[in-house]
Order: C-alpha cells, then structure tokens, then sequence
C-alpha cells in the first residue's frame, strides 16, 4: 500500500532510536498552553464544557468526539435508527456516533458483538480513530497494525504532550490533546485538517482559536502605553475586560498584567469579540521566538539590487533589522507608503531563532502615526 513502506522507514528509526518499545513510553513532550488548548477543541465543537479533564473517557465518549470532528459531525443524532451492537440501545446518546466510527473502521468491536461504550478507551484505540480520520486505513498498516499505526502517530506528533503508553486509558486532557494536534496535522490528501472544521493554523503552526467564532475577524493593531493607556483600553475594548480571557506574547495571563505591560514598556493590542479574547505583544523588541513587537524610529530601509523600488527590509533604531516580505507590508515602507525613515513607527513581527543563534524577524503588520 501506498503509506506501508515508509511507516515502516519511520518505525524502524524510532526503534532504533529507542523510542518505541513494547509498552510505548512516551520521551519527549512539548510545552503548551493546556487552557488555549481546550478552548481551541471546544470552539471546534469536538467536547463541550461537561467534560471533565482528569475523568477517564469512555469508547462511546470517544466515539462521539470521533464523529464530532468528522465531516459527517452535521449527521450526529440524539439516538439511531438501529442498534448495530448488542451493548448499544438505538436510544443511546452515543448510538449514532458509534455507528459512524464502525462503519468507517475508526473504532472496532470486541468478539461477541459488543462494543463496550462503558469501557474506557486506550491511547492504541485512540490512534486508529485519529489517523482514520487523518484518512489512514487498516490497509495502510498491513503485517503490524499495533506498532506502526503507533509509529506514524508519534512522527504526526500526535501524541504529542500524552504521556501514556498504548494500553493505557485516556482522560479528558488527554483527548483534548489528541484533537488539538489532530487538528494541526495535514490529512493523506495533504490538506490542513483544522480547515475541514472551519478554523484556521497561525503562521506558527498553531489553531487559531479566533478562527473558529462566528466573527472571524481581528480588530487591532493598537497601541497603549503608560497610566492612561489602560483607560483608553477599556474604552476601546467592547466587552468588559474583566469577561475577557488575555494572551500576552503567546502565553495566557491576566488583565493585572497587561495593565503591568501597558505602564511599562507599551503593549499592542488586537482583539475578537466574539470570542472575547485578547491578545498583547509588549513593544521592546525582546521576543527571538514568535510574534511580537517593537516600538522606534525607522533609521534605514533596504532594497535589494534586483528591485530598487520594491523595500526588503526595515530598520528599527538602528539595531534591528526585520525582512518585508508580503506586497502589503513592502508598499506600505516603499517610497508610495506611509512609513518613511525618521518617522516613529510601531511593527508586529514574526521571529525564529534558530540552533545557532541566528534570528530572524519579518513584519506582519505596523501601527503608523500613534
């Protein structure tokens, strides 16, 4: 089959590399925010606010968030025409998402007929769902389905932040994490599957949470800074900031700390409705990693030879260099634009930095004339 012999590749690398073994121990995890994460898996309609994080997730739970994150989530029905299972009642809630994972190979039955919805699920059960709807069949994973449908999972990082071996059971906060990264992952026909529900991946490779509310849209740049710069915030906020959830350079935190932000170096904010949530950059310059922003004078601008009308890059204060890379961003410091050297000016960036130190900056959006 067409995915066999390089799962295979990717199963012996990990073998050899230690990192598969009979029980699946899980070695490397990355941070992430576990917050955003289950806000993002809710907004995308998989789980609901019921669930509870540290609870084990039973089969038929999982079949529903199978079924929720699928494109036949809008043939979902309180109950089901008929009992495909002797231990599923057609008026069982999770009888018409069990009957959409068996008839797609997403989850399998025990011998006797049973489906065990009570039971809880396992991280191995888990994969078979999330790679099913990734569009991996059985077929795929033909002469060891255990080993390298886990292979292909972990190299999907899948699993990434589930410290779990494959027999284990799963809990809620494992799910959510299982959904999250499903949502980040490409499917077979090498389409982002976070587009199938609707939403969106940052420049980072990240969901947009916005991406999934009905207004879609940002509002922002703005910048604020010292005392005052709170009140005029919460002029500009149209919702209470007190309701609102507030994200500064990336990591979830606190009205308190943006008001810290705003009165010491500055911050630039946006912000959705909808969603009633904040985002704010601090303006020093500081971050090597992400978005971020930086506040001062434009004190060069540079052109390639190749296009001497067409801006590569600005210069900030002198010491920072960020690249121009989208026609929005190159018109608006061109000599057509309204960013001119000498004039202060507030930039977004996106930056990497990476193994050996070397950073790299690109302007996403400015603020001119505040």
């Amino acid at each position: 089959m067409r995915f066999r012999k390089w799962i295979s590749v990717i199963l012996t690398a990990l073998m050899i590399a230690g990192t598969v073994s009979a029980s699946f121990p899980q070695t490397a995890f990355a941070a992430s925010n576990n917050d955003l994460r289950k806000r993002v898996v809710g907004l995308a309609g998989i789980t609901d606010a019921s669930m509870n994080v540290n609870d084990a997730v039973t089969r038929g739970k999982f079949a529903y968030m199978l079924a929720r994150a699928s494109k036949y989530r809008d043939t979902l029905t309180a109950s089901s025409n008929i009992s495909i299972f002797k231990d599923v009642p057609a008026a069982s809630e999770y009888a018409s998402a069990i009957r959409i994972c068996a008839e797609h190979d997403w989850m399998s039955a025990f011998l006797g007929g049973n489906f065990k919805p009570d039971q809880a699920v396992t991280l191995a059960e888990a994969e078979k769902g999330i790679l099913g709807l990734l569009g991996y069949s059985s077929a795929d994973f033909q002469g060891d389905q255990y080993n390298m449908r886990h292979a292909l999972a972990a190299s999907l990082d899948i699993l990434e932040n589930i410290e779990k071996s494959a027999a284990d059971q799963l809990t809620g906060t494992d799910c959510i994490n299982l959904f999250y990264n499903l949502l980040r992952c490409k499917t077979t026909d090498n389409k982002d599957y976070v587009t199938l529900l609707g939403g969106t991946l940052g420049s980072d490779g990240e969901v947009n949470a916005a991406s999934f509310t009905k207004d879609t849209s940002l509002k922002g740049p703005k910048y604020f800074y010292k005392t005052t710069g709170i009140n005029k915030f919460n002029s500009w906020l149209p919702f209470a900031a007190k309701d609102g959830t507030m994200y500064i350079n990336g990591e979830i935190s606190s009205y308190e700390s943006l008001k810290n932000l705003i009165n010491d170096s500055g911050a630039v904010c946006y912000y959705n409705s909808s969603a009633k949530v904040v985002w704010a950059y601090s303006c020093d310059g500081s971050l090597r990693n992400g978005k971020g922003a930086v506040r001062g004078m434009i004190t060069g601008i540079e052109y390639n030879s190749a296009d001497t009308l067409t801006p590569s890059a600005v210069v900030i204060d002198e010491c920072q260099t960020f690249k121009l890379t989208t026609s929005d961003m190159q018109f608006a410091f061109s000599i057509y634009g309204s960013c001119k050297v000498g004039e202060t000016v507030t930039i977004i960036y996106n930056a990497i930095e990476d193994e050996t130190g070397t950073y790299d900056g690109t302007v996403v959006d400015y603020i001119y004339g505040e």
